[in-house]
């Protein structure tokens, strides 16, 4: 389900429709509702690879922080991960 949902916010970005955001939002809802938590990481956010998948390494900044989210990730309120946040960091 998680790539669909990739999709519909890809599409809600370029669109911007709110029919759509509105799909997206119950989406994420009903993920929510069976205990599944995004994982957002912000830029500066330390790297931390239990949660994270670093997908480029950049340079410009303080070592081992994120410079930028490429695609969420989620995990279970108990802490399993089901999908690592796809991440650039800065080496």
């Amino acid at each position: 389900l998680l790539p669909t949902l990739d999709v519909l916010e890809s599409a809600q970005k370029h669109l911007n429709d709110q029919g759509l955001a509105l799909a997206v939002s119950e989406f994420k809802k009903v993920l929510s509702q069976e205990g599944l938590i995004e994982i957002k990481p912000v830029k500066n956010d330390n790297f931390d690879p239990k949660v994270h998948e670093a997908v480029e390494s950049v340079s410009g900044g303080k070592k081992g922080k994120i410079s930028e989210t490429v695609l969420p990730g989620w995990r279970f309120a108990d802490g399993k991960v089901v999908r690592p946040a796809k991440v650039k960091v800065i080496n």
